[in-house]
């Protein structure tokens, strides 16, 4: 898709961002202000600025969507180029790990489907230098009082420690987790990673929340490279006290307000139209069965909280314009799945509804739970299984 120019409304710096209320129409203001005064620090400081790559590339081969920073340093980590100075980039990611509850209608997303990363890498010997800094940009471009941060650690991990070690007042945490939450798994033979966690004190709940982590990477039993990646999202959910870091995102100022609450429609219509910009199409085979399964659940949250076609449309219209983009047929697309998806489910519910006249509900999800029939019913309607329990246990 391409872009259109912006002229964003002027606000106060990032200075400001905690002196002033939490406005849904300043968002995309927000994330500008967080990413483009986390790249001026980081580039003043002499890091070299690197460009993200979009969530659908095979850049990384180890993942269907680009899900971190990390991702976009692998190159540089495997040919053992990282830049003596270090990189930053603020990478757009995709996780689809709330697709597992797209039908469970007790959880609400923690995180985000979508989301964008403030991230870098440096040679190991840059390490304090990167913990100072980046503790600097929390404490002095984004205003966060010190006294609400904290840095979760471990003991064992005497490099990370000094990195730490010149910080002043904030807090420092050891080992309040299970070992392996200081531990990282990257998808790169022999190469792992012991990091240590930021979190900021919500003002409203006055729990900690956290927002990225700093990360020592190893190889062979040997330390390699620092490497850090903080979510903008996270970030700015944390900074204006808000429990959903959705809640921040551009997809909350395209929802709002009519859906303001409904956190899981927000999520998965963000990631659908995200995997659209990307040029990925609903199919069978990795991304694009990841496209069709987040569109098939998002037809059912639109069914669910009796969202009009009309409103899934304006959304994702407010959306595309958020981000500067023209929209080349994606919401139309869009729109045209979901209506024929609801068109099988219309046809499943007739089977369901005929079967019911002479069976009971319990028979009827023995019918379900027949493997057969139930490649056979997957086949034929398209309908995910745990819908189809739903719509048997509800007529």
């Amino acid at each position: 898709m391409e872009k259109f120019s912006q002229n964003p409304t002027e606000i106060a710096g990032p200075t400001e961002l905690l002196n002033r209320e939490f406005e849904h129409r300043h968002i995309v203001e927000y994330h500008q202000l967080v990413q483009e005064s986390y790249l001026k620090n980081f580039v003043t400081a002499g890091y070299e600025k690197i460009q993200p790559v979009d969530i659908a590339s095979s850049y990384d081969k180890s993942t269907i969507f680009i899900g971190s920073s990390i991702s976009t340093f692998k190159p540089m980590l495997e040919d053992y180029k990282i830049p003596e100075c270090g990189a930053v980039v603020v990478q757009p990611c995709m996780r689809t790990q709330n697709k597992k509850n797209l039908y469970n209608d007790e959880v609400v997303p923690e995180y985000n489907s979508y989301f964008n990363i403030i991230g870098g890498i440096a040679p190991l010997n840059k390490t304090e230098d990167v913990c100072n800094h980046f503790t600097d940009y929390l404490r002095n471009d984004l205003n966060i009082d010190p006294s609400c941060l904290t840095i979760k650690i471990n003991r064992d991990d005497m490099d990370l420690l000094q990195g730490v070690s010149n910080l002043g007042d904030i807090k420092i945490e050891m080992n309040t987790r299970e070992p392996k939450y200081y531990r990282w798994i990257y998808g790169m033979e022999g190469i792992s990673g012991r990091g240590l966690t930021y979190s900021v004190k919500n003002f409203n709940s006055g729990t900690n929340g956290d927002i990225g982590n700093i990360i020592i990477m190893d190889k062979g039993g040997k330390s390699v490279a620092v490497q850090w990646g903080f979510g903008v999202e996270t970030i700015l959910s944390r900074v204006f006290g808000k429990k959903y870091p959705i809640e921040s995102s551009l997809i909350g100022q395209a929802c709002f307000p009519k859906f303001e609450t409904l956190i899981k429609f927000q999520d998965t219509l963000a990631s659908v139209l995200e995997m659209f910009i990307s040029k990925v199409k609903p199919g069978v085979h990795s991304a694009g069965c990841e496209q069709r399964d987040y569109l098939k659940g998002l037809s059912y949250l639109r069914r669910k909280f009796d969202i009009t076609l009309e409103d899934v449309q304006e959304c994702a219209n407010k959306y595309l314009k958020l981000k500067g983009i023209i929209d080349q047929g994606a919401v139309e697309e869009m729109i045209t799945y979901i209506v024929q998806h609801e068109k099988k489910v219309a046809q499943f519910s007739e089977i369901v509804l005929d079967l019911k006249k002479t069976s009971s509900t319990a028979d009827v999800l023995k019918i379900l739970e027949n493997q057969a029939q139930r490649i056979a019913w997957t086949r034929q309607y398209h309908v995910n299984i745990l819908e189809m329990k739903k719509i048997i246990l509800s007529i």
